[in-house]
């Protein structure tokens, strides 16, 4: 607190020792005097009766009772304009809300360029891995560096032809044909690696769900093969554009034979890169594949964002059913979405930045939800004051991060959702894949055992004196509905598939009972009883629905008791 006071008076020192040359001179009672900070209005010059605290006016705020004078000896046009230049150098004192009377959508400047940026970097880097352009860029600006500095080798050494090792020399026509040829070959290969992948990303999506594109963009393997190829190309050009033969003006040869041995090796590594993504591509194409990578990336971004059961603090609070209830209090101001698309992440340290002290936040979605515009994004209790709402607004809304697609950034449920959109497309009459459903059924629960596992950030976070309430935010229960709902209802006429679900079911509270998770479980078993019920209300032969049944009196002996 005497570091902010200090810093507080460093400021005003330093406005009034800048400004005094010009504006003439003005008095302000430091932040740990027992006057307090007190901003007086233009409208308010001159001394204030004894013992008296000067009005606040047009949007000035006093933290504390005003000094028993101050000493002004300007005009009124000159204080006015002092006024407005010396308190953009006052830093926001510890437990004041400073209110801009003439510029209200100013905020404090270092909390929002942090809170934009770390979004903005986050984003980027998300786009970037996705990227199938960035990689092969980088690529071609590196091969064109390295063209320039093995260029720049070859006339720097000081050896003849018949120095260099057997296979480095070559003549000038031998170099452009080998450098032509290399340069033809992978840029030929180029094209057709890109059109290999466009061809592979449309079959995925037609075949298994438009949602899976998004793993298939991030494939490393990929990227890093086309940019060897467009390198080489790139660096054959530019060491061929430097060779040079007795004719050719200048009258003196030029022929760089460690440039050309160099593109000979990359030539090589290129057939060698070409061979490794055909293989690649023909091994990603496997829905197995696709589906573990899917996996992976969700199990990963779980264990990122939520907390193991047996880690969770006994009183920390994740069920929104037992949040305060913010609906009680005086007045509240409701934030709302400035534009629409997918909630990508949300920023809970930089929205604690944006809001005063003293504040209830509640968050009202959460990422993976689609945001449209004019909904609310969020609540501020008590409400602010009409002066501040805007700029308060546009940091609250700079904390979220909006996209037009869908992510795995912040949200924990993406990885399901694609997992069981496969299993529906694969049981749709055009597809008719039920082994492709079981695969996806599996590796679905093999994702939500990971969730039920582990719980939710806390849905009340309390930061100084602003408290942050995340009103949504999925359940356990939402998620057992999200990987099995939609399956459960498409297979119901597919009794080897509702076996599968049951099989993998029973895994899944397997894996929580030895976890000591056995109330988690409840939901499971409900939906173990619909697949059953379901599947005995297709008309299906009797045979079929008793095999249905046998698998579950095997799985779950004694389960239908918790109903």
């Amino acid at each position: 607190m005497r570091d902010r006071n200090e810093s507080v008076t460093r400021g005003v020192e330093l406005a009034q020792n800048c400004l005094v040359p010009f504006i003439g001179v003005v008095t302000l009672a430091p932040s740990d005097s027992p006057g307090g900070l007190f901003h007086q209005p233009s409208d308010q010059i001159g001394p204030s009766p004894e013992g008296q605290t000067p009005e606040p006016a047009d949007g000035w705020t006093a933290s504390t009772p005003a000094p028993d004078r101050f000493e002004l000896g300007v005009k009124r046009e000159e204080a006015r304009h002092r006024q407005s230049i010396a308190r953009s150098f006052v830093p926001i004192h510890e437990g004041i809300w400073h209110e801009f009377s003439q510029r209200p959508d100013e905020q404090p400047p270092v909390s929002r360029a942090r809170t934009t940026m770390k979004l903005r970097l986050s984003a980027l880097a998300e786009r970037l891995k996705s990227s199938l352009f960035f990689i092969p860029m980088i690529a071609v600006f590196f091969a064109t560096a390295l063209g320039f500095v093995s260029l720049a080798i070859d006339r720097n050494i000081d050896v003849v032809a018949a120095d260099l090792p057997f296979g480095v020399t070559s003549t000038v026509e031998s170099a452009r044909t080998l450098l032509g040829v290399v340069a033809g070959a992978t840029i030929s290969f180029a094209g057709i690696a890109f059109s290999v992948s466009l061809l592979m990303i449309q079959l995925a999506s037609s075949q298994y769900s438009p949602r899976v594109v998004h793993t298939m963009f991030r494939d490393p393997f990929n990227k890093r093969v086309m940019a060897l190829v467009v390198g080489t190309f790139t660096y054959c050009v530019v060491v061929l554009r430097s060779i040079r033969s007795a004719l050719d003006s200048g009258g003196t040869p030029v022929i760089p034979n460690l440039s050309v041995a160099v593109a000979v090796v990359l030539g090589i590594a290129t057939i060698l890169a070409i061979v490794a993504f055909i293989n690649h591509s023909a091994h990603s194409m496997d829905v197995s594949e696709i589906l573990q990578r899917i996996h992976r990336e969700a199990t990963e971004q779980i264990r990122a964002e939520w907390t193991p059961a047996d880690l969770t603090p006994a009183d920390l609070t994740t069920d929104r059913r037992s949040l305060p209830d913010t609906t009680a209090s005086v007045s509240s101001t409701v934030i709302r979405f400035d534009r629409s698309g997918w909630v990508q992440q949300i920023d809970i340290e930089a929205l604690v930045d944006c809001v005063p002290d003293g504040v209830l936040l509640t968050v009202e979605t959460y990422a993976g939800r689609f945001a449209i515009e004019g909904t609310r994004f969020c609540s501020v209790s008590p409400s602010i004051s009409d002066q501040n709402r805007g700029a308060i607004e546009r940091a609250v809304l700079a904390a979220v991060l909006i996209g037009d697609t869908r992510t795995m950034q912040q949200d924990v449920s993406y990885g399901l959702r694609q997992l069981a959109d496969v299993a529906v497309k694969a049981l749709s009459p055009g597809i008719n894949d039920p082994t492709t459903a079981q695969d996806a059924i599996f590796h679905a629960a093999a994702v939500l055992s990971v969730l039920l596992r582990h719980d939710p950030p806390a849905a009340v976070r309390t930061d100084g004196a602003i408290t942050i309430v995340m009103a949504e935010q999925p359940t356990h229960d939402e998620l057992i509905h999200l990987a099995f709902d939609e399956t459960r209802r498409a297979a119901a006429e597919h009794p080897t598939v509702c076996g599968y679900l049951l099989v993998a079911i029973s895994s899944i509270v397997e894996s929580l009972e030895a976890a000591s998770l056995a109330e988690r479980t409840i939901a499971l078993r409900r939906q173990a009883n619909l697949i059953v019920d379901g599947c005995g209300a297709t008309g299906l032969l009797d045979e079929d629905i008793e095999r249905v049944r046998k698998t579950y009196r095997d799985k779950f002996a004694g389960g239908s008791s918790c109903w």
